[in-house]
């Protein structure tokens, strides 16, 4: 079963909608209202984008396979970076960084709960980074750029607007990524 982590986090938790980010603009796509509770988008992207940042490694995987509810990885990430980065989402949203980072938390928790539901089949270190591969666009699309999550997680390619794009020959270059970056 093929599922957008992102929309799936979103509706478990009972978040407004997600709204996808034009990559040209780094705005909300044309037609569209602004975001209403940016603080849940900035959250639940900010925990995921972790989550696909941990899935990169060996050591990564594992954690997660042994983990249940606990965002300690989320340190292990972030790093020193973790309370920057929830002050910044804070300050991004306009919110408290107390409801930041309960949030962020919910979200990674979360996360963490469809990954295992996903993966209950074949769980194992590949499963992982490869569910997360082919997650990595349905994170994007979802990330406004003011949010520096590249900077935060030392992966500028997070940022890069051309990594969000979308459309048919973009939609077959990301496939092309996933296959390259699955060992990575």
């Amino acid at each position: 079963m093929s599922i957008n982590i992102a929309e799936e986090v979103q509706k478990r938790l009972q978040f407004p909608p997600l709204q996808k980010i034009d990559p040209n603009t780094q705005s909300r796509e044309e037609g569209k209202h602004e975001l209403h509770y940016p603080v849940t988008q900035a959250s639940l992207i900010t925990a995921l984008a972790g989550l696909y940042k941990i899935t990169r490694t060996t050591e990564g995987c594992v954690r997660l396979l042994l983990t249940g509810k606990n965002t300690d990885w989320l340190e292990d990430v972030y790093g020193d970076n973790l309370d920057k980065t929830l002050r910044h989402v804070a300050e991004y949203s306009r919110a408290e960084t107390t409801e930041v980072e309960k949030l962020v938390n919910e979200s990674a928790d979360t996360a963490v709960l469809i990954l295992h539901e996903q993966l209950a089949d074949n769980i194992n270190v590949e499963s992982f980074k490869n569910f997360m591969s082919g997650q990595r666009e349905n994170i994007l699309v979802y990330m406004p750029v003011g949010l520096q999550l590249g900077e935060m997680l030392h992966d500028p390619m997070l940022d890069d607007n051309t990594n969000k794009m979308e459309g048919p020959v973009s939609n077959l270059m990301h496939k092309i990524e996933n296959i390259f970056s699955e060992g990575n």
